[in-house]
């Protein structure tokens, strides 16, 4: 907790911001959850490659048809054969490699995780292959 609140206190100050008591808390609870569970003790045992990694990649999308997901967007297709480039790009939480060589692309998560990430997962894996050449694995850490 000291540690934690030193670092916390660099940061915030660093920022411009006041220290936050409140979120403090929060996050000494986070961590106490943390520690000690199975996932800790898989990232404990692993070589860290990277935290908060950004990437962004150019790739290609065939738009199937000019139907709007949300009509109230007013974003209109006019040409919906066309190929579109577009940007892909995120933020990877960490990348550690495990003892066995397997590599493994965490996404920490605070919310509720019932929701489908398998869109994301496959976007940093692709990040991960074109950047390192290798098949990474994606896991969801949960911190709640």
């Amino acid at each position: 907790p000291a540690k934690l609140a030193q670092i916390a206190k660099s940061f915030f100050a660093q920022e411009g911001l006041p220290y936050d008591e409140a979120l403090m808390l929060e996050a000494r609870r986070l961590l106490a959850d943390f520690i000690g569970s199975a996932a800790w003790e898989e990232i404990k045992g692993s070589t860290i490659l990277g935290r908060e990694i950004p990437f962004f990649y150019n790739f290609e999308s065939r738009i199937s048809n000019c139907e709007l997901a949300d009509p109230a967007n007013k974003f209109e297709i006019r040409n919906p054969k066309s190929e579109i480039p577009m940007l892909m790009r995120g933020t990877i939480d960490i990348l550690y490699k495990l003892p066995g060589g397997q590599v493994v692309i965490g996404d920490y998560k605070t919310g509720q995780t019932k929701q489908d990430f398998s869109a994301q997962g496959a976007a940093y894996q692709e990040a991960v292959k074109r950047a390192l050449g290798v098949d990474a694995a994606f896991k969801l850490i949960a911190l709640r």
